[in-house]
């Protein structure tokens, strides 16, 4: 895989996690995303 594909893949990746974390605030997140 292209090593810039790889980067824009997981600033997706990265984007989607924060978006559903502060979608969901009180999910129980393997980071403590409750706060």
């Amino acid at each position: 895989m292209d090593p810039g594909v790889a980067a824009v893949v997981e600033r997706q990746t990265k984007a989607m996690r924060e978006l559903s974390r502060r979608a969901f605030p009180g999910h129980r997140g393997r980071c403590g995303a409750r706060r």
